[in-house]
C-alpha cells in the first residue's frame, strides 16, 4: 500500500488546495511552492511536492509528477531530497516502476537486435504507462541518430519525430537543443561542452546536460543534486541514476533497491551493444561517434566502461579535483594498463579501425582513442613523455595521429614536454599547442614561439620560412596546417631575426597558401593566397582606396563561425529534410 503523504501546516495545505484550478500553468504551481517554502518551512514545501507529484488529484499538473504522460514543463529546484527518502519513494512506488523497466528493457533489446517497429512500439506503451522520462528520451534519440545512417529505415526517424511532439519534447528545450548538439557529429564537440558548462540556465537543465557530457558526480553534494535532478524529470530516472551510481561504485547512504527492480537493472545492464550501428559511420571517427552516444545508452555495461574510461581524458581539464571512485580506477587499469610509454600509442597510420571496448589496441584504434591514450600517459607520467631521441619522432609523428590536444592536456604538462626535450620541433610544437591553448593571451608564449622558430628557420634552412614549413610536412602534416593557419602576417613581420617588411610577409604567406594548396590537393589555400596578393596591392595604393571596406580573412571568418553559429547550423541543417516545402535548396 502507498503511503499518504500529508501537510502539517495550514497555510501550506491551503495554499496546495487553491492550486485545483490552475494546474495547466505551471508557473502559478512553482509560484506556489516557492511560497509554501518562503512562508512556512523546507518540510511542508517537500511534502506539498511530493502530493503534487503523487496525489491523483494533481495528476494533470504540468510541472512534477513522479510518472509523466508528457515531458515536465520545468525542473524545479526549490527543496531537495536526500538518498534515503528517494530510496524509501523507490521502494513504495516499486509495482509501478517494475512495469515500467520491463518495457524498458524490451526497449534495449530490440536495439539490440535492430527490431526498429517494435523498439517504437515499445517506446510508445512505455508513455502508455505513465513512463515518459529521461531514459525514453535518451533511447528514442539513439535510435532516431543512427537511424539516419540507415537510408532504408529512415522513416521511422519522421516517427519518432511525431512521437517526440505528442509527449511535448519542447518544454524543456534547452535538455533538447544540448542533446542534439552533444551527439550531432557535425556540431564541435567541445565547442558545446563549453557552452553548456558556462551556460545560464536556472533550473536543473543544466545538471542532466552536464551529466551527458560527463556523469562521473564531483562528490556527495553533487551526487544529491544530480539526483534530484532527475527525480524532478521523474521517478525512473532517479531510480536509474542512482543505480548508476551505485554501478560506478561511487559512495552512496545505506539502501538497497527492490529485488525485482534490481534484477531487471543487472538484466539490461548485461545486455552487449551492437556496433554495427557504426557500419556506414566514417572509419576514423566512429568511435567519437560511439562516444559522444554512449550517454543515451548508460544502463550498459559496455557503454558505461567507455564513457567512464575516456570521459577521464577526452573532456576539458576541470579545476576542480575529484578522486576516482574504485570502479573507474579498475576501468581505466583495464583499458589503459598495457601503456608503458610514448612509443605503445600508435604513431603509425592504419588501415582498419575498430571501436575497442575492453582494452586499448594500438593496431586499430582511431584518432579518439589514440587521443585519450595519450593524455592517459601524460597524466601517469606528469608530462614525462619524452625520455629519447626516439620519443621525440614519435611525439611528432602523434600529432597527427591525435586530435585537440591543446584543449585537452594541461598546460604545466606541455611545458615540461618542451623543456625536457633539446629538439627544436618538439619545442615548437610545444608551444604551438600552449598558444593555442592560451588562445593568443600568452605573450610570453608567443614571444618563446617566435623565438624558437626563427632559430630553427635559421639553423636548418638558412631563414627559408617555406623550407621550415616543408620538413614540417614531412612528419607532421596536422602541425604543418596549424602553422599556416597561426603563422599570419604580423607573426611573420615581427619575427626579429629574420629580416621581414609587412609587404613582404604577406608574400611569404601566399607563398606558404601556394605551396600547401600544390600539396593537400585543396583548393581553397591557392583561394587565400590569390586573396593575400590581392591584399599586397591594396597597401600599394591605400592611400587611393576607402579604408571603410573591410577585407576578412578567410580563416578567422571561419573560426569565428565555428565558435559562434556552426553548431546551430549543423542543427538547421539536419531539419531541412522535415520542411513539407522546404524554402532552401541545396544542390
Amino acid at each position: 500500500m502507498k503511503r499518504q503523504f500529508t501537510i502539517p501546516h495550514p497555510l501550506a495545505r491551503n495554499i496546495l488546495r487553491g492550486l485545483s484550478g490552475s494546474l495547466d500553468n505551471h508557473f502559478d504551481i512553482e509560484k506556489a511552492l516557492l511560497k509554501i517554502d518562503k512562508k512556512t518551512s523546507k518540510y511542508n514545501a517537500k511534502q506539498a511536492l511530493t502530493i503534487l507529484r503523487t496525489s491523483p488529484v494533481y495528476n494533470k499538473n504540468t510541472l512534477t509528477r513522479h510518472f509523466n504522460y508528457r515531458v515536465p514543463k520545468k525542473l524545479v529546484e526549490i527543496v531537495e531530497y536526500n538518498v534515503q527518502e528517494i530510496i524509501q519513494l523507490i521502494h513504495l512506488n516499486n509495482e509501478d516502476l517494475y512495469k515500467c523497466l520491463i518495457i524498458v528493457l524490451d526497449i534495449y533489446k530490440n536495439i539490440q537486435k535492430k527490431e526498429f517497429k517494435e523498439a517504437i512500439d515499445a517506446c510508445l506503451r512505455l508513455i502508455d504507462n505513465k513512463g515518459v522520462s529521461l531514459v525514453l528520451y535518451r533511447l528514442m534519440m539513439y535510435l532516431k541518430n543512427r537511424l539516419e545512417y540507415i537510408p532504408e529505415y529512415n522513416i521511422y526517424t519522421t516517427v519518432i519525430d511525431d512521437i517526440f511532439e505528442k509527449i511535448q519534447i519542447g518544454n524543456i528545450r534547452n535538455i533538447n537543443d544540448g542533446v542534439r548538439q552533444i551527439i550531432n557529429d557535425r556540431a564541435d564537440y567541445f565547442s558545446i561542452c563549453s557552452k553548456i558548462k558556462t551556460a545560464n540556465i536556472n533550473d536543473y537543465s543544466k545538471r542532466i546536460l552536464l551529466c551527458f557530457i560527463n556523469h562521473s558526480p564531483q562528490d556527495q553534494e553533487d551526487f544529491t543534486k544530480n539526483l534530484n535532478a532527475h527525480l524532478s524529470y521523474s521517478l525512473i530516472d532517479a531510480l536509474l541514476y542512482l543505480n548508476l551510481a551505485k554501478r560506478m561504485a561511487f559512495h552512496t547512504e545505506n539502501g538497497t533497491l527492490p529485488n525485482n527492480v534490481q534484477g531487471i537493472l543487472n538484466e539490461i545492464a548485461s545486455l552487449d551493444i551492437n556496433l554495427t550501428y557504426y557500419n556506414d559511420t566514417p572509419e576514423d571517427s566512429l568511435d567519437l561517434s560511439f562516444y559522444r552516444e554512449a550517454y543515451l545508452l548508460i544502463e550498459q555495461n559496455d557503454c558505461l566502461k567507455y564513457k567512464t574510461v575516456h570521459a577521464s581524458f577526452f573532456n576539458l581539464p576541470d579545476s576542480t579535483f575529484r578522486i576516482k571512485t574504485s570502479y573507474e580506477t579498475k576501468v581505466i587499469k583495464e583499458y589503459f594498463g598495457d601503456l608503458k610509454g610514448i612509443a605503445s600509442i600508435r604513431h603509425n597510420d592504419t588501415e582498419n579501425y575498430t571501436i575497442n571496448l575492453s582494452k586499448f589496441d594500438i593496431k586499430t584504434c582511431s584518432l579518439f582513442e589514440n587521443t585519450s591514450a595519450f593524455d592517459y600517459l601524460l597524466n601517469l607520467l606528469d608530462g614525462n613523455l619524452i625520455n629519447n631521441e626516439n620519443d621525440e619522432v614519435i611525439f611528432i609523428k602523434l600529432m597527427s595521429r591525435t586530435r585537440d590536444i591543446a584543449s585537452l592536456c594541461l598546460p604545466e604538462y606541455i611545458e615540461t614536454i618542451k623543456n625536457n626535450s633539446k629538439n627544436l620541433e618538439v619545442k615548437l610544437i610545444s608551444l604551438c599547442l600552449l598558444t593555442a591553448s592560451s588562445l593568443g593571451d600568452d605573450d610570453d608564449a608567443d614571444f618563446e614561439l617566435r623565438k624558437v622558430f626563427q632559430n630553427l628557420c635559421e639553423k636548418k634552412h638558412n631563414g627559408n620560412i617555406l623550407e621550415t614549413l616543408k620538413s614540417f610536412y614531412e612528419i607532421s602534416p596536422a602541425i604543418t596546417d596549424y602553422f599556416l593557419i597561426s603563422f599570419d602576417e604580423i607573426f611573420i613581420s615581427r619575427l626579429f631575426n629574420i629580416d621581414v617588411r609587412p609587404n613582404q610577409a604577406l608574400s611569404i604567406r601566399a607563398e606558404l597558401f601556394d605551396w600547401y594548396g600544390e600539396k593537400t590537393g585543396e583548393k581553397k589555400y591557392n583561394g587565400r593566397a590569390k586573396n593575400t596578393r590581392i591584399d599586397i596591392q591594396i597597401n600599394k595604393h591605400r592611400q587611393h582606396i576607402d579604408d571603410s571596406r573591410i577585407y576578412a580573412e578567410p580563416a578567422r571568418v571561419i573560426q569565428w563561425i565555428t565558435d559562434n553559429i556552426n553548431n546551430q547550423l549543423a542543427l538547421q541543417f539536419d531539419n531541412i529534410d522535415k520542411l513539407v516545402k522546404p524554402k532552401l535548396q541545396l544542390d
